[in-house]
């Protein structure tokens, strides 16, 4: 997203690696630059959040304001929303993504970079949380509109399967990606199968996770998670993985989810209601 001069992120490097502390006097300031014709709130809301990292490293070397001496360790944040903002920033494809709080590998397919995890998070980008539906809630959560709602995989295991979201949540303005990263529509897909070349029942045998008995060739790990109606009721779970675009058929309105067809016919584009649940993946922008 943004271009940030790596000489002077040792502190950055350190809250990557997972390191507690640093020497003050091996921190340096960080400065970002803009060679891209990136959006003006994009730019500002980094720079907060360098202003503020940057505070702490000037109170770090300037003992008279009350930091620490050039000799003494110095603390500084390895987590929380403020570091996952730089990483993401100064995201390398191929590198893992930490987002709120979930790790997800990535990988680059041509000039496309995606997660090859299905997303797991459980509030929107900008801090609003979604709620979860269960079989014994529906009639209580249906009124918070389908787009407000997600369901945990049926066995548990959520970094394997990842949530499941309604295909309009894909779409909502306040995101479900990470800052930078948005839900892939139809172009995407396409794009994506231009440069691996699938198609058909081949094509998603190369796409499938070894897990779920794929060839996998690609990297890409499309798990087989199935989908959940409005009553969280699962269905095709081992057998098929629908996984949903932010488009809409122009024909029908209906929300567009490209799928491993659970029947064995390969790889389809599906119209599915916003009340139905699918996985969702992530795709940089």
């Amino acid at each position: 997203m943004f271009n940030v001069n790596f000489c002077r992120l040792l502190f950055v490097f350190a809250l990557a690696s997972g390191a507690l502390s640093l020497q003050a006097q091996q921190v340096n300031r960080v400065e970002l630059s803009n060679d891209k014709n990136y959006s003006r709130l994009e730019v500002e809301e980094l720079q907060r959040t360098l202003d503020s990292l940057n505070a702490r490293v000037d109170r770090l070397m300037n003992p008279s304001s009350g930091g620490s001496s050039g000799s003494e360790t110095a603390t500084l944040p390895t987590s929380g929303p403020e570091v996952e903002r730089i990483l993401t920033a100064i995201h390398n494809c191929g590198d893992s993504l930490t987002y709120q709080g979930e790790k997800y590998a990535t990988r680059r397919f041509g000039a496309q970079c995606w997660f090859t995890q299905n997303l797991r998070t459980t509030t929107f980008l900008n801090g609003d949380a979604l709620t979860e539906l269960t079989s014994d809630n529906y009639s209580q959560v249906h009124s918070l509109g389908w787009e407000n709602l997600y369901v945990s995989p049926p066995s548990e295991d959520v970094e394997a399967y990842g949530h499941y979201y309604s295909p309009a949540s894909g779409r909502d303005e306040r995101g479900l990606c990470p800052s930078g990263w948005h839900t892939p529509d139809s172009l995407d897909w396409v794009r994506l199968f231009v440069y691996t070349g699938v198609s058909g029942i081949s094509g998603a045998n190369k796409l499938k996770s070894e897990e779920d008995n794929g060839w996998d060739d690609f990297g890409f790990n499309w798990r087989m998670a199935g989908r959940s109606d409005q009553f969280a009721v699962f269905s095709f779970v081992g057998d098929g993985g629908f996984i949903a675009s932010s488009s809409v058929s122009a024909e029908t309105g209906y929300h567009q989810v490209m799928y491993v067809d659970p029947y064995g016919n390969g790889l389809e584009w599906g119209d599915f209601y916003p009340s139905e649940y699918v996985s969702m993946r992530c795709l940089k922008d």
